[in-house]
């Protein structure tokens, strides 16, 4: 393939655009092997310069052909366009009945490969060994048309998908990535459920990649700069899964264990640093961070994932066999804000006590069943003291409460900035909703928190020495006279 053919192929390719002079250059180079340093030594060009022309026409390349196009794999790219390109020449030449026997013999490879292609660690490296069955789906195209954008059209280089647990971040992570696999050499996905050092991340990457593996650098801050590095000369699609395991518990939202500590760093960098890759997390809880990084015309993005919507979520109950009116149904769908996993885990109950009856469990005016308030304990273990104390206090509260009202109340025990801090903590664990009245919790949460508030109570009286079970008076009498001493 002579320099003149490779040009008019690329021309073909990204028709009507053209090249300028620089991109030939890196191009053409490119394709005889050169790499950017050996480039900018030959021209009056920074290496550094070249290098970030040569990102941004492998991801134009890539996006115009819908597979990977990087420096390294852009000869093999280039001369297999040349040869299908050939062969439909050939198979233009053929008289229709040839053309359809070339066509059928050519698609039975083409199964043939993808059946490969999709097996598991054989298509670019890919390693999802610890992903979830999404075969059933519901609704979310929004949120995946907003995702494929940024990252197929924008190339974020960093996107956290946050939100409350059950909310069905996992889920969609999944099915983004069956979605887009094909844009990426490589793909790794790593529950940190058991959290590991960055240091496996990176030997994970290279044990897929069939990279030359060298010892590692023993520094953290040089790991990173390491991976980084590989990040820029492939393009990688790194899926981290429960990162708020990373966090510790008892302290605000996104305060990292000191032993990952290193992560906080990683983001950063792949924040900032110029490179063809992302990283996409999902979290219970929104890092600080990412949020200081992320903007609309920023390469970090933050998806802030809510319920299905009325329709997807009432799917679910349909699903799991619960009868009753559509506005029975909607009621239900509500009482757990279309929360995917706590719709499962209730419409199970309900079939289970309640005959799938929507209407009669509609009759109960509870909604904590076990399964969610063994969900929802996990979230309250990780809060601090005094977002505890808060959540108390707006579960008994039946109205909104302004920020100011808040202060006031923990006042002058609490300082107005661990007050401050603890409701932004809150509002980050997806655990407060702020309306123009106030803060409020969603009714599920309510539920728990006031269940937890009683359990509280009795646990008070009888350290008090009132051993009696109460009656509801009793304990409302006790709860009206020890409110502010038990919560302050």
């Amino acid at each position: 393939m002579t320099p003149e053919e490779a040009l008019a192929i690329l021309d073909a390719i990204l028709k009507p655009q053209c090249l300028n002079d620089i991109q030939e250059l890196v191009f053409l180079q490119s394709l005889q092997g050169k790499s950017y340093q050996e480039i900018a030594a030959a021209t009056d060009y920074n290496a550094d310069y070249l290098k970030d022309v040569g990102a941004k026409l492998w991801r134009q390349l890539s996006q115009v052909l819908e597979m990977p196009v990087t420096k390294r794999n852009l000869y093999s790219v280039i001369a297999k366009y040349l040869r299908n390109t050939k062969n439909l020449e050939k198979l233009l030449a053929q008289s229709p009945q040839q053309q359809n026997s070339t066509i059928n013999k050519y698609l039975e490879t083409i199964d043939n490969h993808n059946s490969y292609q999709l097996s598991p660690n054989k298509f670019l490296g890919v390693d999802w060994q610890e992903t979830i069955d999404v075969s059933i789906f519901y609704g979310r195209t929004e949120e995946l048309n907003n995702l494929k954008q940024w990252i197929c059209q924008e190339n974020s280089r960093l996107i956290a998908i946050v939100g409350i647990a059950g909310i069905g971040k996992t889920a969609l992570t999944v099915k983004l990535v069956q979605q887009i696999y094909t844009h990426f050499e490589y793909i790794i996905w790593q529950s940190l459920h058991h959290p590991a050092l960055i240091e496996k991340l990176i030997k994970t990457t290279q044990a897929l990649s069939n990279y030359r593996e060298i010892p590692l650098p023993i520094s953290p801050q040089d790991q990173i700069t390491y991976f980084i590095n590989y990040l820029q000369h492939h393009r990688c699609l790194i899926i981290l899964d429960n990162f708020d395991s990373l966090f510790q518990s008892g302290y605000t939202a996104g305060t990292y264990s000191q032993e990952y500590l290193d992560y906080r760093e990683l983001l950063q960098k792949i924040a900032e640093t110029n490179h063809q890759s992302c990283l996409i997390l999902t979290s219970r809880e929104a890092p600080s961070e990412v949020a200081l990084l992320a903007g609309d015309i920023l390469p970090t993005r933050v998806l802030m994932l809510a319920g299905l919507s009325s329709v997807a979520a009432q799917e679910i109950l349909k699903i799991k066999g619960i009868t009753g009116t559509e506005n029975q149904t909607l009621q239900v769908v509500n009482c757990y804000q279309r929360n995917p996993l706590l719709l499962k885990i209730a419409a199970t109950s309900i079939q289970d006590l309640f005959s799938g009856n929507a209407a009669e469990f509609l009759e109960q005016r509870t909604i904590i069943f076990q399964g969610i308030r063994d969900l929802l304990n996990h979230s309250f273990n990780r809060l601090s003291v005094i977002e505890k104390k808060i959540m108390y206090w707006l579960a008994i509260e039946p109205q909104p409460i302004t920020t100011s009202r808040l202060i006031d109340i923990f006042a002058p025990r609490v300082s107005a900035t661990d007050s401050l801090a603890a409701l932004e903590s809150l509002r980050r664990r997806f655990l407060l909703e702020k309306t123009a009245s106030g803060f409020i919790q969603q009714p599920v949460i309510k539920e728990y928190m006031t269940e937890k508030f009683i359990e509280q109570v009795y646990q008070e009286m009888a350290a008090k020495g009132e051993n009696n079970y109460p009656s509801y008076a009793h304990l409302l009498h006790f709860v009206n006279t020890n409110t502010l001493n038990f919560l302050l």
